[in-house]
């Protein structure tokens, strides 16, 4: 098998049909025989992380993708970065959505894999802080200027490098789950590519997760679990990260001190779409 794509599906079966015909259009591309579309039906709502978990362990295919039930793709969706992937060797590879581009492309090896993906998708180290206080009339834009938008939407994986290192999703993170997982692929990965195509078509849902849960107690388990997850993912990479998220983890157990004592206010309240 050539590719798995996984798509969890919870309560969008309206818009469930249509993404499936784009992703069987763009599997022709390249032999729909060689592409399997892995729907999870998240009936019980158990979130995000869990079903793209489910659909990791039902994988069969050289590389993985994953698409969202209310999306749908472009032509050469599979096609282009796989090719990319095969004459690279990369262990994963980034392409481009509608909703924010990639701000740069990415060619890196060894180190350079780490090092320039943890500062992209894993917070704010205190040189971001320091620099983005010298701009504060841009604060948040200056803090957030090497941030990507964490979604393996536009990622293509290899599987052998998830199934070696045991990489999945943190279920107790059902927001911006996206970033832990790129971040700890990063950790292993050897080589990394890009390709600028725009292969998937992003569709904003009024009712998304982020909406309702931003400010309710889920927000708050979720603010909980992501210092846990940074701290587990820094011991994955042999204490490599801290440097990257310190202000983060910082800030984030302050935040969460206030809350807990009735006295929150706004300390960095809006955060860059990166999840971490």
């Amino acid at each position: 098998m050539l590719a798995s794509v996984i798509v969890p599906n919870y309560r969008n079966d309206d818009t469930l049909p249509a993404t499936l015909q784009s992703l069987e259009k763009a599997a022709s591309e390249v032999g729909r025989e060689r592409v399997e579309i892995i729907v999870v039906a998240d009936r019980e709502g158990r979130g995000l992380s869990w079903a793209r978990n489910e659909g990791l362990g039902r994988a069969r295919g050289k590389y993985v993708f994953f698409c969202d039930a209310d999306d749908t793709v472009e032509p050469g969706f599979f096609a282009r970065p796989i090719e990319k992937l095969e004459a690279s060797g990369a262990d994963f590879c980034f392409f481009n959505n509608t909703f924010r581009p990639l701000k740069r492309q990415y060619e890196l090896e060894g180190r350079a894999v780490l090092e320039t993906l943890a500062p992209a998708f894993i917070g704010y180290s205190w040189g971001d802080l320091a620099r983005a206080l010298l701009r504060p009339w841009r604060f948040m834009a200056a803090l957030a200027e090497k941030r990507e938008q964490g979604s393996v939407c536009r990622i293509a994986f290899r599987r052998e490098l998830l199934a070696e290192h045991r990489i999945r999703f943190d279920e107790e993170l059902f927001i911006y789950e996206d970033a832990p997982f790129v971040c700890e692929c990063a950790i292993w990965s050897k080589r990394v590519a890009s390709i600028p195509d725009v292969l998937y078509r992003y569709t904003p849902g009024v009712n998304g997760i982020v909406r309702t849960v931003t400010g309710s107690a889920r927000h708050w388990a979720y603010k909980s679990a992501i210092l846990r997850e940074r701290k587990r993912l820094d011991e994955v990479s042999g204490g490599r990260l801290k440097r990257y998220f310190g202000a983060s983890q910082v800030l984030g157990k302050i935040e969460f001190l206030l809350h807990s004592r009735g006295k929150y206010g706004i300390i960095l309240n809006h955060k860059p779409q990166t999840g971490l």
